[in-house]
C-alpha cells in the first residue's frame, strides 16, 4: 500500500477520535439535550452548567483524554507503519490537528461540536507538557478569579505559543532544562510552535461570540452575582 494511504489513515484516525461526542453522551445520560440547554454548545462547559459539576468534570477529563490519546495513537501508527523519515514523523505530530477538527465538527453530530479547548489541552499536554502545565495553571487562575471559563480559555490560547517558545529558548540556553524538553526535538520545534499558534488562533476564533458577550457584560459566569 502507498504512503498516501497510511497518511490518510493517520488523519482519519485522529479525526474519528476527536469526533467522539463524550459531552453530548454524558449530558444525554442525565436527560439533557445540549443543543437545547444552556449556551447550546456541545462542550464540557455547557455540561457543567446544564448537568452539574461531576458530569462536567467527567466531560472535561474525557475530552482532554481523547486529545492526549490522539497524539499517542498517531505516533504509534507512525512507528507501526515505519514512518521513520522526518516528513512522516512530522505528519504524526500534526495529525492530531484532525482530532481538534473532529471535536469542533464531529461527524457523529452533523458537524456541530465544541470549541476544542479541552481536546487541545490533551494534545498539548502530550507534546509540550511544561508549557501546557503553566498555561493550565493560568487558565484555572483566570476562571477562579473571574468566573468566566471562556476568558480563561481565550487567555490560555493566546499565551500558549509564547510559553512554548520560551520553554524551547530556556532549554537551549540552560543545560539544566534540557532534560525537561519532554521529547520535543529541535528539528520539529518550528512545526510544533506553528501548530500551537494555529490551534490557538482557531480556539480564539471559535470564542468570538464569547468575546462579544464579555465586552457587553452578558457572558455567563460561574460566580454568583450579588
Amino acid at each position: 500500500m502507498s504512503n498516501a494511504f497510511y497518511l490518510i489513515l493517520l488523519f482519519c484516525s485522529a479525526y474519528l477520535i476527536g469526533s467522539l461526542p463524550f459531552s453530548y453522551l454524558i449530558a444525554k445520560s442525565c436527560g439533557v439535550n445540549l443543543f437545547k440547554a444552556g449556551s447550546g454548545n456541545i462542550g464540557a462547559t455547557n455540561v457543567m452548567r446544564s448537568c452539574g459539576k461531576l458530569p462536567g468534570i467527567l466531560a472535561y477529563l474525557l475530552d482532554i483524554f481523547k486529545g492526549f490519546a490522539a497524539v499517542k495513537i498517531c505516533l504509534f501508527l507512525s512507528d507501526f507503519f515505519g514512518f521513520i523519515s522526518a516528513g512522516w514523523y512530522l505528519a504524526a505530530q500534526v495529525a492530531p490537528f484532525s482530532a481538534i477538527i473532529g471535536h469542533m465538527f464531529p461527524i457523529f453530530l452533523k458537524l456541530k461540536g465544541g470549541k476544542g479547548v479541552a481536546v487541545s489541552a490533551g494534545i498539548f499536554f502530550a507534546y509540550v507538557t511544561l508549557p501546557m502545565t503553566a498555561v493550565f495553571i493560568i487558565f484555572l487562575s483566570v476562571v477562579f478569579i473571574t468566573g468566566y471559563v471562556s476568558l480563561g480559555s481565550i487567555t490560555a490560547a493566546a499565551l500558549l505559543p509564547g510559553f512554548v517558545f520560551l520553554h524551547d529558548l530556556l532549554a537551549e540556553k540552560f543545560f539544566l532544562f534540557d532534560r525537561l524538553r519532554t521529547g520535543l526535538q529541535a528539528s520539529h520545534f518550528l512545526a510544533v510552535l506553528s501548530f500551537c499558534s494555529l490551534i490557538s488562533v482557531l480556539i480564539i476564533i471559535k470564542h468570538r461570540s464569547n468575546i462579544n458577550r464579555l465586552l457587553n457584560g452578558t457572558e455567563n459566569s460561574f460566580k454568583k452575582k450579588t
